[in-house]
């Protein structure tokens, strides 16, 4: 657990600029990470953001760092903090999207074509390469999020994000997914590292 702590207080950064330039959205998506009302307006979600940081701080090492790397500036100390947040579970080196090779269109006919054992190997290599993509995009995101919940919110992730993913991406298309495939995420994306 301490060396998964501190490889998650490595990438504890404070963040001034987020490539989000939406206040709001960035403050709601971290308010619906910690469980908090996400609906209210921008000083209510960043009040209980505050406050339910400080009342974590005593308990969770990551929250303490977190708040002591800012301060004691308290004008811009939430968006600072929000921002902080946002990008735990939202790096900026991960794209906003699985970043596959093909069109959307092309993708869906070529998962037709696979259905209908029409597909010629070159068509299959590229379903492949996109499959392998939205699976390794899908454990990144799961993994972010559980790391997230795991460290500020002090909660046991409630799933195996191999399996979600797998399910997800091969398995509701009845597609058989390749051996091992989780091992080839780290090698052949820079935004999976």
């Amino acid at each position: 657990m301490d060396k998964k702590f501190e490889n998650f207080q490595k990438t504890v950064n404070i963040v001034v600029e987020k490539r989000n330039k939406s206040k709001l959205y960035n403050i709601s998506a971290v308010s619906k990470m910690l469980g908090l009302p996400h609906k209210e307006s921008y000083k209510q979600q960043c009040d209980q953001i505050m406050d339910f940081l400080e009342s974590k701080k005593t308990s969770n090492k990551a929250i303490k760092i977190l708040l002591d790397k800012i301060g004691d500036n308290r004008d811009s100390m939430c968006n600072i903090l929000v921002n902080s947040l946002y990008e735990l579970f939202n790096p900026e080196s991960l794209p906003q999207k699985a970043p596959i090779k093909i069109t959307k269109d092309e993708y869906i006919d070529l998962l037709e074509k696979k259905k209908q054992n029409k597909i010629s190997y070159e068509e299959n290599e590229l379903l492949d390469e996109a499959l392998n993509c939205k699976y390794c995009f899908c454990v990144k995101k799961l993994y972010l999020k559980n790391q997230f919940k795991q460290f500020i919110n002090d909660e046991e992730p409630k799933y195996n994000a191999y399996a979600v993913c797998m399910n997800s991406v091969y398995r509701n298309r009845d597609i058989t997914p390749p051996f091992k495939v989780s091992h080839s995420c780290r090698e052949k994306y820079e935004w999976y590292k």
